[in-house]
């Protein structure tokens, strides 16, 4: 069964894609249109690119910022916490020794 059948006398429109036999007026239109239309949205392209780009720099400067916030604060809390650990031992006016020691079963000394 083709088209013509189903279409039961309805007319078939058929629309060419191409017109090699068009007007040298209507080609050299239809280029300088699709130079137009290539040269606006390379244009928009690089816009768009830019606009992102711009995008990336300012969250590189958030993060950076944040990453240089966040390490002072950790210098600033081990800064204090090794402050309070030498006042603590001059306080206390003894020395700690470090070491490690291990426990055997079975050998109890009563």
């Amino acid at each position: 069964m083709g088209a013509g059948a189903r279409l039961r006398g309805k007319q078939e429109v058929y629309m060419q894609t191409s017109n090699p036999s068009g007007s040298l007026i209507g080609r050299v239109i239809g280029v300088l249109g699709a130079i137009v239309v290539i040269g606006f949205t390379a244009f928009l392209g690089v816009f768009v690119f830019l606009a992102l780009l711009g995008l990336a720099a300012v969250g590189a400067v958030v993060f950076a910022v944040r990453l240089w916030w966040l390490r002072r604060q950790l210098r600033q809390a081990a800064e204090r916490a090794q402050a309070r650990h030498q006042r603590q031992q001059s306080a206390a006016g003894g020395r700690v020794i470090e070491g490690e020691y291990r426990r055997e079963e079975g050998r109890r000394q009563d």
